[in-house]
């Protein structure tokens, strides 16, 4: 994977919010007030208002003169949502004991060095096969179906792309038209947004399996949204795109992955 790291350095949010959210205090603040518990409230929540704040986070960071970049947006939800499905298992149901790390995960090793997780809990917390499942898919497709979509992404053929290309430098890269490629890369996005976007979830969700489906919730809705700026399918891709090469990135090399640092 290509070395694009910095985005996430510490004081590189431009709104009051972002800042606040991503500032240590915040983190430390969450800390005491779960007392080593789940990194979650534990109570009923309304998923669209959380899933809307996070839409206003990421619409808030990435604005500039010319507007704000959909495609940068779904993006940074995808890669936000992909990695989500990983550390959420691992924040829930590792940290609980529920199952030990390696039940969860397929550690896969690099000729680089480098370390990236796969395993069925992460496909399906992607692409859940199950009737009545969330994931990441079902939310995200679904929403395309909705729309009219002309085609949607070929997931084998998506999965078969980020399996072969670990630990290159064209794993995360986005095949997409180049009218919609992301401003940065995803890797570079989850580093620069994990951290805040974690801690408002875990401050507003019940629990850390929640967390992957309301950034999924996220992304459908800013698919709704710009319906006639973006076709529907061309979203989902984009979202995809970014999602499933995330779910596998080591927690090592992204800035405040774990609530609880000592679970690392």
């Amino acid at each position: 994977m290509k070395d694009i790291g910095g985005g996430g350095t510490p004081g590189t949010l431009q709104t009051p919010r972002g800042q606040f959210l991503d500032h240590p205090d915040c983190h430390a603040k969450l800390q005491q007030l779960l007392k080593g518990g789940l990194a979650g409230t534990g109570q009923k929540y309304d998923s669209k208002e959380v899933a809307g704040k996070i839409i206003e986070l990421v619409y808030g960071e990435t604005a500039d003169t010319r507007g704000v970049h959909i495609e940068t947006v779904l993006t940074i939800l995808g890669a936000l949502a992909g990695f989500a499905v990983q550390m959420g298992i691992r924040e829930e149901f590792v940290k609980s004991g529920k199952i030990s790390k390696e039940k969860a995960f397929l550690r896969i090793g690099t000729k680089d060095g480098s370390t990236y997780y796969a395993g069925k809990l992460i496909i399906e917390g992607l692409v859940s096969p199950r009737q009545g499942q969330f994931s990441v898919w079902t939310l995200v497709g679904g929403a395309a179906e909705h729309l009219g979509a002309k085609t949607l992404p070929d997931l084998r053929d998506l999965f078969d792309h980020v399996s072969r290309t670990v630990g290159g430098n064209d794993f995360g890269v986005p095949r997409l038209p180049p009218q919609n490629m992301p401003s940065r890369l995803p890797f570079e996005l989850l580093d620069k947004f994990w951290n805040p976007v974690r801690n408002y979830l875990a401050a507003s969700t019940s629990s850390p399996s929640q967390w992957p489906f309301v950034l999924a919730f996220a992304a459908q809705l800013v698919m709704l949204n710009t319906k006639g700026i973006i076709e529907p399918g061309i979203a989902a891709r984009i979202v995809m795109e970014a999602a499933v090469p995330m779910s596998k990135v080591d927690p090592r090399r992204v800035r405040g992955a774990y609530f609880w640092p000592t679970d690392a």
